[in-house]
């Protein structure tokens, strides 16, 4: 899976006390990041802001780690992406379709639209004028209307539906899907986002 993005799943609640676990909620259940490393490769997951534009893999979040110190950070990664809190997605294959359809994207931090000097670039943060983030008009619409829909394939038949004009049965929603994989990395590098469980329908 050299080509295979990580993408990680859950909302960061907080820490733990006493001890030194972390909880993340994916739905209704709580699971525990339950070492200080843990919760850093979890986080370094998500991809550093600025990099927008470079695929966020297992072997980047690797680097990073061990680059801060993390020294079993393989080790980490194995264990969350066992525990199913880290995944890792093949573009362009039945595996991506079939993880879109069991997770949803889930806003965070509010929406300031696009920046008056920056034409094309949407902000996101408290700020208008200095936002945590500027990014996109397609992963400002995703960052928009993905979390009204009951999962991310759903969103991706909305924005194939969109593009060709035409009923949701008739269009091929696996084109969008290419587009909505990095726009989801880009929203969770910068706190914009966060992926959950799909939403029953």
């Amino acid at each position: 899976m050299n080509n295979a993005l990580i993408f990680p799943v859950g909302h960061y609640l907080g820490a733990n006390h006493p001890g030194e676990q972390h909880i993340v909620r994916i739905g209704w259940q709580q699971y525990e990041l339950k070492t200080g490393d843990e919760l850093a490769v979890w986080a370094l997951a998500h991809g550093v802001p600025g990099t927008a534009g470079t695929p966020w893999t297992r072997a980047t979040t690797e680097a990073v780690a061990l680059a801060g110190g993390i020294a079993e950070a393989a080790a980490v990664l194995d264990q969350l992406l066992g525990r199913d809190l880290l995944v890792e997605v093949e573009p362009r294959t039945a595996d991506a379709a079939a993880f879109a359809r069991t997770c949803r994207i889930r806003s965070l931090l509010v929406g300031s639209g696009e920046h008056p000097s920056a034409p094309g670039r949407y902000g996101l943060g408290a700020v208008p004028a200095n936002p945590t983030a500027r990014v996109d008009g397609f992963s400002y619409e995703l960052w928009m209307w993905a979390p009204a829909c009951d999962s991310l394939w759903q969103a991706c038949e909305y924005f194939a539906r969109a593009e060709a004009g035409a009923d949701a049965d008739g269009v091929n929603a696996e084109p969008a899907l290419d587009r909505v994989l990095p726009a989801a990395q880009l929203l969770l590098a910068n706190g914009a986002a966060y992926l959950d469980e799909a939403r029953e329908a």
